[in-house]
C-alpha cells in the first residue's frame, strides 16, 4: 500500500476522529440521539494522542489484535465510538476538514513506515 506524501500535517501528535451522525449506547447500538449541525462530532475532527490510546485500551480489550497506530491509519474511532470506549466525551476533540483529516492519517503511515513497523494489520 503506498503511502501518500502530504502538503501538510497536523502539529503535535492527533489522532484522526470521523463524523457521526448519530450516538451510539454502551452496547454501541444506534440511538435515536441524531448529532445536529455545531454539535461535537457531527464534522470529522483529532484528539490528542494520549486521550486516542486511552479509547483504544478499552477497544483492545474488547476487540484485540489491531494496534493503536493502525486504528488511527484507518480513519481513528467515531466520536460516537469514542464516547463509549473513554466513558465520557472526548475532552480533547477539535474538528477539521477533510484534509487535514486525510494527512494526519497519511503522517501517522509515514511514522509508522519510517520507524520499520508499518503493517496492513
Amino acid at each position: 500500500m503506498p503511502i501518500h506524501e502530504c502538503p501538510h500535517c497536523i502539529c503535535g501528535r492527533r489522532a484522526p476522529v470521523q463524523r457521526s451522525d448519530f450516538m451510539l449506547d454502551a452496547n454501541g447500538q444506534r440511538t435515536e440521539t441524531r448529532l445536529k449541525v455545531g454539535d461535537p462530532g457531527f464534522v470529522a475532527g483529532s484528539i490528542t494522542w494520549e486521550e486516542h490510546e486511552k479509547a483504544w485500551a478499552d477497544y483492545d480489550r474488547r476487540y484485540p489484535g489491531q494496534s493503536a497506530q493502525r486504528t488511527a491509519e484507518r480513519g481513528g474511532f467515531s466520536y460516537s465510538e469514542l464516547v463509549i470506549y473513554l466513558g465520557r466525551r472526548p475532552e480533547t476533540w477539535s474538528p477539521m476538514g477533510n484534509e487535514e483529516a486525510r494527512a494526519a492519517v497519511c503522517k501517522l503511515a509515514r511514522e509508522q513506515q519510517a520507524a520499520g513497523t508499518y503493517t496492513d494489520r
